[in-house]
């Protein structure tokens, strides 16, 4: 039995002027055509799109990042949309280094306050901060 190479039997299903990356052209059936299923201008990640939840308007790449809700990822860049929102707003973001964004004293950079907690978020215990040396670290 002769075996007849698969590119042979698409090339001779398809014209001969076969267009792969024309619109028109189906490749014999697939469609080559990208989606936008939730009309946010962006394609679907499926189809080589760049869109990574093509069923909520709400989600594409350079989105507004959700703050309200944990997991989310708004923006497609692959990481929590809560790590890029000032939750304390005290206009730092846990990108920009703020070590507990609960917290309005508490950012890279703050001053220190001496009480046991890490406002500068530099991981030093109060007790070795030269600020605090000879503070009681319980902020009396």
């Amino acid at each position: 039995m002769m075996r007849v190479p698969l590119l042979l039997l698409l090339l001779a299903a398809c014209s001969s002027a076969w267009d792969p990356c024309g619109k028109e052209n189906d490749y014999c059936g697939e469609s080559l055509e990208i989606h936008d299923s939730d009309g946010d201008g962006h394609d679907d990640y499926s189809v080589m799109g760049d869109d990574c939840d093509d069923n909520d308007a709400a989600v594409y790449p350079g989105a507004e990042p959700d703050c309200a809700t944990i997991g989310a990822d708004n923006n497609c860049d692959g990481y929590d949309d809560a790590y890029q929102c000032d939750v304390d707003g005290d206009g730092h973001t846990p990108e920009d280094g703020d070590c507990n964004d609960f917290d309005r004293d508490t950012y890279a950079g703050a001053a220190e306050l001496c009480d046991g907690v890490d406002q500068n978020c530099n991981g030093i215990d109060d007790r070795s901060e030269p600020e605090c040396t000879g503070v009681d670290d319980t902020g009396a």
